[in-house]
């Protein structure tokens, strides 16, 4: 499913929250690894990686190679032993980035190779019950990514001790006011943040603040049809203004 660091907690306030989301922090931490091998000059295997982070993170990572000042946690262990610091001081990836991050190519279908990896390695475990732990999204409805073991009846989001379950789930849910989502509340409404509402209404003429599942065909519509006038004002062409969705 697409960003479900926002989809999977917004089903959990409704009793439909997914199992597990795929992609997001499991398509970058690989190549995170990739960047910690490089530098340290030991085998990927022997790094351990737990990282917590929401969908603004991952996509600034794979375009920018930093977060964009949008806040994560990570801890690096190298045969058990903690080399955070010195990969990631004062989290450096926050702004400047490390300079040895692979960049992704620009060919889109590359990145869906590398987010159907990601979804067949969590549904390997699943079925295999290999109880292994990796990064994944939603896990049993929480918002943005996590260390999760799964198994055939296991979804277990695994933390170091120096943070806890409530530390985490706070990060992520200020990484998902940095694209735009303010708050998810109990009813499963989400709430759109102050600027993205005011872009939505400068620019499309979409004056929309908060919205619900149950609202979501004819948001979709609306939109669409928002999405068509600008695109007939900037002069879009016909293929572009015929594949927006309008009901």
């Amino acid at each position: 499913m697409y960003l479900p660091d926002v989809i999977c907690p917004t089903l959990a306030q409704i009793g439909m929250a997914p199992t597990v989301g795929i992609g997001n922090l499991g398509e970058v931490t690989p190549l995170l690894k990739m960047a910690i091998s490089r530098r340290l000059g030991v085998p990927i295997r022997d790094i351990t990686l737990f990282m917590v982070g929401a969908h603004y993170v991952v996509s600034h990572l794979e375009a920018e190679g930093n977060t964009g000042g949008a806040p994560y946690y990570l801890r690096v262990f190298v045969n058990g032993k903690d080399v955070t610091q010195e990969i990631d001081p004062n989290q450096k990836l926050k702004r400047e980035g490390w300079d040895n991050i692979p960049k992704l190519p620009e060919d889109p279908r590359m990145l869906n190779l590398l987010t159907a990896a990601s979804a067949v390695k969590v549904i390997r475990a699943i079925l295999q019950d290999t109880r292994e732990i990796m990064n994944t999204p939603g896990p049993n409805g929480l918002p943005g990514s996590y260390p999760v073991r799964l198994g055939r009846d296991l979804v277990e989001v695994v933390l170091p001790s120096d943070i806890s379950i409530n530390e985490a789930i706070k990060i992520n849910e200020e990484g998902n006011r940095f694209d735009g989502i303010e708050r998810i509340d109990d009813d499963g409404t989400i709430v759109i943040t102050d600027k993205s509402h005011t872009i939505m209404r400068n620019i499309l003429g979409y004056d929309v603040k908060s919205f619900r599942v149950e609202d979501s065909k004819l948001m979709a519509i609306d939109l669409g049809k928002a999405f068509r006038r600008y695109g007939e004002l900037v002069g879009l062409p016909d293929f572009a203004l015929n594949a927006i969705y309008m009901g």
